[in-house]
């Protein structure tokens, strides 16, 4: 069988298409038409470092025995001739992910691969035939790619994935062989790396353009032809399996080192550089740089392969097309607190790391002699743009992580993305651009750290709407999966895998342009106090009017710590508060207040089919994620129910909750999958399972409060119980901590409440959105308000004001110490009854909430100096954000609220601080 690309396919030349693609800007064009022209021959500095350590030169001299030990005409047979596919499944087993298998393949059989989970040999295996094959046309005649076809039409392609593995075992060796002559001056080494360097320049232009991505049929394109119709920029590959690695880094680092070499004169009778540096490198460059720039996660690490490639072949050009682009990209793809676009912890750190590579390749760098002054400045700008852009992503890095060191998973994160050392201490940090509050206190072993998730935007975004994570004692106690690339991926990505509340048991929608979602309040006292409340109608527009999360974080560190959740849901006919535990520990989990019977059915909703996916993009529906949940048990619960789920390995340690529960809410105890200890095997998925909680209320447009308490312990639990009381406007919720006293925490389900009621402990007197009162033997010992009047407890009273209202009439971006910028309001702010945080409302009814740094008083009012960018100017009625994403608003006036707080420590020297993380 032979399939032949489509002649309907559009056929650009590399040359025409490089014509067309790279546009430069006027300014940069003019720049770029002053530069010096270069000598392609001319040599430059050396650009690569290179470890000459006897450690690591040993390990070179083994790593490349074998090719040294083959005559050389041998060893360059193990370049392949044609291009290589890397999602290659094993189709005799469920082992490795993403559609690959757990491969392994060794240079004395190049053309054979081997399984390492089933031990399944390919190709010429009997039972999975590859005699199928598509024939794209070559230089030197045809190439033939053949396949397997599984029974649903699926092709897999064994010859050409021992060609992929080949590929870069050649590319690596090239690199090894050559840093092995710069440390040891043996030529031998020299000729080696040049052999296998100009068979890459001679095989290169002929290989073929494909579409290799997970999941779906692979396609061809002949050399001739460098795009394929329907497929996404930089999908179509050559090189890797997709263009933004396209340049390698590999060959570049060998000839960085081989054209000093004397001998490469002596090399394929003096033709060598010329084919490395235009048949390769230059080819390599222009297919790549030629794709109309999208400025993804990827880019920079692409830049930084213009630059590396400009530098070693002396071409200033290409990397001023890498400058042009990061100026760009540092001014239209970041958040207004400094974080990536996407609302990922885990791709913000790859572009930091993207970036970081970027700034060393241009490190050093000098243009050449005769370069105009405009285009001098022009790197120097770009150069320093990207340090900016670097100095804040490891700022929201830093502040992020978790006290043992990784980021948060929230979203696409991964689990195990380390950031930095295990935190000394921990704190309360608002990053309002990615739509996350952490609240945080303690040392050392005995830090506690919640989140509270409000993220908007679209890629590697998950329907995890207002969910929640608490790490204590050393350990993730409630938290996300995170990101991964198993067939189970739907799971992970559903609501019901996430700390959260479903509506009608759908998925959590998303708020795609960062429009609705919003942070409503974030106090903290540098303490003990620590508060976040966030809405977000976007989760179930048409459905939910009101989905909003409040999370209050008691106690100075983990041995006196617990954190209150209020989540209040109105609208829909079924609202579910959902638990898990956690995924990196096997959890053992009991659930008191209700009895649980066998349950045979499911969550799914009625008439909802559910089947496993066989891969990681297939769609489960958007309630399907409750077909993953199994071994259901139901009771039902009229008061309160306390759920313990502590570790295996260390009983002692886990998470107690209280909730309350209204009449006739029923309760689910089951297990669900959690991912992460199977470490992207497939074939491990439904070993490891978690606890899963469900409280589910049901009936006709609902209004819903679910009030729980949740204590991380190591040992004993120290809550006896919690009660709730509703009052005018809001709810009074206390916590009984037997012979530690009792706690009580009021708010205000809108703007403010009003109590006066008799309690265990005196008379309470309450007004504004927020308080809190803990009583010891009797004493009230601590007291919080914020956004009111007063609020007392038998002989304490802690008097306040009211939250601070009015138009901004400045605004200011600019880059300062601890700030990034302020606002200018014509009232007076005392910084002492100050939140921390300061709202902001547009026209159009959109918000934004800032970190303050300090108030200023100026001579008619104040400047509040913010930690984040205000991230918009205003042009007459127009307002312009700057920021990601972009966009205009009508109208010009801009209001903001800074709520007011009195905190208040009874026979405590250590005053409460409003903690300030410098910038």
């Amino acid at each position: 069988m032979t399939v032949v690309p489509s002649d309907t396919e559009p056929r650009w030349s590399v040359h025409s298409l490089v014509r067309r693609q790279l546009r430069w800007s006027v300014p940069v064009a003019a720049l770029l038409a002053g530069l010096p022209c270069a000598s392609s021959f001319a040599l430059t500095a050396k650009v690569f470092p290179v470890d000459s350590s006897p450690a690591a030169v040993a390990d070179r001299r083994k790593a490349v025995e074998y090719v040294m030990s083959l005559p050389e005409q041998d060893m360059l047979r193990l370049v392949p001739e044609q291009s290589g596919i890397y999602f290659t499944d094993c189709p005799n087993c469920d082992a490795g992910s993403q559609d690959r298998g757990n491969w392994e393949w060794v240079p004395q059989r190049p053309h054979q691969i081997r399984c390492k989970s089933c031990g399944a040999v390919y190709p010429n295996n009997p039972k999975y035939p590859d005699n199928r094959y598509i024939s794209v046309q070559s230089r030197s005649g045809e190439h033939r790619y053949f396949y397997y076809e599984r029974p649903d039409g699926y092709r897999i392609f064994f010859r050409a994935h021992a060609d992929y593995l080949a590929r870069g075992y050649m590319a690596k060796a090239c690199r090894q062989l050559a840093e092995l002559y710069w440390t040891t001056k043996y030529p031998k080494y020299a000729r080696r790396a040049a052999l296998i360097l100009t068979r890459f320049a001679e095989v290169y232009p002929g290989y073929a353009y494909k579409y290799d991505y997970p999941f779906r049929q692979k396609k061809f394109s002949p050399y001739t032809r460098n795009r394929i119709l329907g497929v996404p920029p930089y999908r179509v590959s050559r090189w890797s399996w997709w263009a933004y690695m396209g340049i390698s880094r590999d060959l570049l680092k060998a000839y960085d080192i081989l054209r000093f070499w004397p001998g490469l004169r002596n090399v394929d009778r003096g033709k060598a550089r010329a084919k490395i540096e235009e048949d390769l490198f230059a080819a390599m460059v222009t297919f790549v740089m030629g794709f109309q720039e999208i400025y993804s996660n990827m880019s920079p690490g692409m830049w930084t392969d213009f630059v590396h490639a400009g530098r070693v072949l002396n071409r200033p050009e290409w990397v001023m097309e890498a400058l042009k682009r990061v100026n760009i990209f540092n001014s239209r793809s970041f958040l207004y607190d400094g974080t990536w676009m996407e609302t990922s912890p885990s791709y913000g750190k790859q572009v930091m790391g993207n970036l970081t590579e970027l700034r060393d390749a241009l490190e050093g760098y000098d243009p050449p002699e005769g370069t105009p002054p405009e285009a001098v400045k022009f790197i120097r700008t770009g150069i320093k743009k990207n340090a900016a852009a670097l100095a804040a992503l490891r700022r929201a890095d830093v502040l992020m992580s978790l006290p043992n060191g990784p980021l948060p998973t929230i979203n696409d994160t991964w689990a195990d993305e380390t950031v930095s050392k295990p935190r000394h201490s921990s704190s309360s940090v608002l990053m309002p651009g990615l739509g996350l509050a952490i609240l945080g206190s303690g040392y050392g072993s005995h830090q506690v750290y919640a989140w509270l998730n409000y993220t908007s935007g679209r890629q590697h975004k998950h329907a995890d709407a207002l969910s929640i994570g608490l790490f204590a004692n050393g350990r993730e106690l409630l938290t996300d999966i995170g990101y991964t690339h198993t067939r189970w991926r739907a799971w992970t990505e559903s609501t019901m895998s996430h700390n959260t509340v479903s509506v009608d048991g759908l998925d959590s929608g998303f708020d795609r342009g960062h429009l609705k979602n919003r942070l409503r309040a974030f106090v903290t006292d540098g303490k003990g106090f620590h508060l976040a409340e966030a809405e977000s109608p976007a989760a179930y527009p048409g459905i939910a009017d009101r989905y909003r999360r409040t999370c209050v974080l008691i106690g100075s560190d983990s041995r006196d710590a617990y954190l209150i959740d209020v989540f209040q849901v109105s609208g829909g006919d079924q609202h579910d508060y959902l638990l898990h535990g956690p995924p990196s520990d096997e959890t053992v989990a009991r659930l008191a207040g209700a009895t649980l019977h066998p349950y045979g059915g499911t969550l799914l909703n009625r008439g909802t089919s559910f089947s496993y996916p066989a891969g990681e993009g297939e769609s489960i529906g958007r309630g399907g994620g409750y077909g993953f949940v199994r071994n259901l048990r139901r009771g039902t619960s009229d008061h309160e129910v306390i759920l313990d789920m502590r570790i295996r390995s260390q009983p002692g340690v886990g998470i107690r909750t209280h909730l309350l529960t209204d009449p006739g809410t029923s309760v689910y105890l089951g297990d669900a999958p959690r991912i992460r200890p199977a470490e992207g095997n497939d074939n491990l998925l439904s070993t490891y399972r978690a606890p899963f909680f469900c409280a589910r209320r049901s009936g006709k447009e609902l209004l819903s409060r679910f009030i729980a308490v949740h204590e991380p312990v190591n040992g004993k639990a120290t809550i006896k119980g919690i009660a709730a009381r509703e009052i005018k406007g809001g709810t009074l919720i206390t916590v009984d901590r037997g012979r530690l006293g009792r706690d009580y925490f009021i708010m205000a389900f809108d703007k403010r409440a009003s109590l006066e009621t008799e309690t265990r402990d005196g008379q309470l007197r309450f007004d504004g959105a927020y308080g809190f009162v803990r009583v010891r033997e009797g004493r009230c010992v601590e007291a919080h308000l914020i956004g009111g009047r007063r609020l007392e407890l038998g002989d304490m009273a802690l008097l306040g004001t009211l939250s601070q209202h009015g138009a901004i009439r400045r605004v200011h971006r600019g880059r300062e110490k601890h700030s990034r910028g302020y606002f200018e309001i014509a009232e007076t702010v005392d910084p002492a009854n100050a939140s921390t945080a300061l709202m902001v409302e547009f026209p159009d009814g959109t918000a934004r909430a800032y970190t303050i740094s300090w108030i200023e008083k100026i001579a008619k009012g104040t400047r509040v100096h913010v930690m984040e960018d205000p991230g918009y100017e205003i042009e007459g009625n127009t307002i312009r954000l700057r920021t990601y994403p972009q966009r205009t608003i009508q109208g010009n006036e801009v209001t903001y609220t800074i709520p007011s707080v009195s905190h208040r420590y009874i026979d405590d020297h250590e005053k409460p601080r409003r903690h300030i993380v410098a910038f």
